[in-house]
């Protein structure tokens, strides 16, 4: 994973602001409607105190690993040079602390922000053409089912993308020539192929219908984001060194 996580486990703190009972009050309270009522009392006035304001002491969310300075200066400068340079930078800073100065990391965190982008996109996509969107358009419901087919084949190529960068990145110093080159040819392919199953999505979901269909809208908006990944992606699949 490319977030370093801290685990914490705290046990819940139990308070209890109730005073101690004395003998004279246990022997005039000797009914025991009465001392049910004490009880009850106690209970109310006891305070269970968890973590960031979990009432149940359950274990709480983990700090992101903060990027350090060159981490950050680094991608922001390779951001720059991508069409999306906000976009790049707020998907790819949680890794910061992974990439560091390394080009081949950088690479392989952007084409995982593509690939999970893309794998969501296509379960949303699936999930309206299996349940269908009540008083929607025969038309409309042919075009998702189109984009849920285009959005497919691009999540693969996302993800061949993603599992390519992962073998390059763990040979290290030893992906020199012809396996650099033959590694980084294979994910420009498969990244542009899913550029053009990204397109072939975007242009299933033009019509006018579409333009006025929640569901497609809301696809529509998921293809421009992953689309905006994929080139990320790719920009940076093309600053590897493979002499």
């Amino acid at each position: 994973p490319y977030n370093s996580l801290l685990n914490l486990s705290l046990k819940p703190l139990c308070i209890s602001t109730a005073k101690p009972a004395t003998a004279s009050s246990s022997r005039n309270n000797g009914a025991s409607s009465s001392h049910d009522r004490r009880l009850l009392r106690l209970r109310r006035r006891t305070t269970v105190v968890g973590f960031s304001g979990d009432s149940q002491g359950g274990h709480p969310a983990a700090p992101p690993c903060v990027a350090p300075p060159a981490a950050v200066a680094f991608l922001r400068a390779s951001c720059a040079s991508t069409l999306y340079r906000l976009t790049c930078y707020d998907a790819l800073i949680p890794s910061g602390c992974a990439f560091q100065t390394s080009t081949v990391k950088l690479a392989r965190a952007a084409a995982d922000v593509n690939a999970a982008s893309l794998k969501n996109l296509t379960a949303r996509a699936k999930e309206l053409v299996a349940h269908g969107v009540p008083g929607e358009a025969p038309a409309i419901a042919a075009e998702i089912r189109d984009c849920a087919s285009a959005s497919s084949s691009a999540s693969g190529h996302a993800k061949e993308t993603a599992a390519e960068l992962a073998r390059l990145d763990a040979m290290g110093d030893a992906a020199k020539g012809s396996q650099a080159r033959w590694a980084v040819s294979n994910a420009k392919t498969w990244l542009s192929a899913a550029m053009t199953n990204e397109a072939n999505c975007a242009d299933a979901l033009s019509s006018t219908g579409a333009a006025v269909s929640p569901a497609a809208r809301e696809l529509i908006a998921g293809v421009v984001m992953a689309k905006q990944y994929t080139s990320i992606a790719l920009s940076f699949v093309n600053t590897i060194p493979v002499s």
